[in-house]
């Protein structure tokens, strides 16, 4: 079978959802965390990465709501992970950040403290990274114990070990998540903010699945979305699906699972378009998945079994590639 219609053929039999409720932004704005956070209080402000070509019609549509805002003066180029200066031409898929706040002064604060952090530029004199860091998630609304344990993890020598593994832009989104999950024996499915692009209730790194404070702020965007769409339970039983995590943009997921004798069975496997777009190899991994019925995870890899008999192996590239990711609440 094409990998690439696995998205829209296979439906789950114990959820009831079509995978094309993964495309959030077919029923919802693409940003709602952040809308949310700002329309409910729970952000003094919060920062939108927004398309270039898109900029003028979010900057009418945040003006409509009565909120300020700014605009960084660099971009982010989302496919080769580059971050683009004011000096260098900025192309239309780039991504800018928009700084929205109900005070004016809140928005020049973010964008510079950002600006410091993204750039590295000193524009506050002797200013230690991390009080840039915590000041930054006190302004977005993260849980001061949240933004303790990053700090924590980012101070150990195996992090910088860990992300050479990984030698990517996205190192931490992928590293901070299962390093969490590993320590966690209690896990909330609302925390589930392993995917990138898919949705979510949080989007900012946990100190646990279990957190508290973590999950009140998931709480009220879940409340934000009954509130706005009246279908917010196709996001909330999306989290729940189990996966096999590669990076937050690299994920397969699973239906009709079940546990025998410590091999994994399944009746289906999908990931999302934007995905499968972006990874030749994804596309791989879900043929070979494609063509089994359940997988046995080990330290070298996953073994792929149809009907009990190992027909592939799935390697991995390092020890947090391919992990069996599922939530139990």
């Amino acid at each position: 079978m094409n990998p690439e219609k696995l998205l829209v053929k296979m439906k789950s039999n114990h959820l009831g959802i079509e995978k094309h409720h993964f495309h959030t932004d077919s029923y919802l704005d693409p940003h709602y965390i952040e809308w949310a956070g700002l329309e409910k209080n729970i952000k003094k402000a919060a920062i939108f990465y927004i398309k270039k070509s898109d900029l003028s019609c979010f900057i009418d549509k945040t003006t409509k709501k009565n909120f300020f805002f700014d605009v960084s003066d660099f971009a982010f180029d989302d496919k080769t992970g580059k971050i683009m200066g004011s000096q260098e031409k900025i192309l239309p898929d780039c991504l800018v950040s928009v700084y929205v706040s109900k005070d004016k002064d809140l928005c020049v604060k973010l964008k510079l403290l950002d600006r410091k952090q993204q750039l590295e530029k000193d524009l506050f004199g002797e200013i230690d990274k991390w009080d840039v860091f915590f000041e930054i998630g006190d302004l977005l609304g993260y849980p001061k114990c949240c933004s303790e344990f990053v700090q924590k993890v980012y101070s150990k020598k195996e992090f910088e070990e860990d992300a050479r593994l990984l030698s990517g832009c996205l190192d931490d989104e992928t590293l901070l998540p299962i390093l969490t999950f590993k320590e966690n024996t209690k896990k909330n499915s609302m925390l589930n903010n392993f995917s990138s692009l898919g949705p979510k209730l949080i989007n900012f790194f946990v100190c646990g699945y279990n957190c508290k404070n973590a999950l009140k702020l998931a709480e009220e965007t879940y409340d934000y979305l009954k509130e706005k769409t009246g279908d917010s339970r196709k996001i909330f039983d999306s989290l729940k699906i189990p996966m096999i995590f590669f990076s937050s943009r690299k994920i397969v997921y699973f239906v009709g699972l079940e546990v025998i004798k410590e091999k994994i069975h399944y009746s289906g496997c999908f990931s999302r378009k934007e995905f499968i777009d972006q990874s030749e190899d994804l596309k791989k991994i879900l043929g070979i998945l494609d063509q089994g019925d359940s997988f046995l995870e080990k330290e070298d890899g996953l073994d792929v079994f149809k009907n009990d008999v190992k027909i592939a192996k799935i390697k991995k590239h390092h020890r947090y590639s391919g992990i069996y990711i599922d939530f139990v609440q």
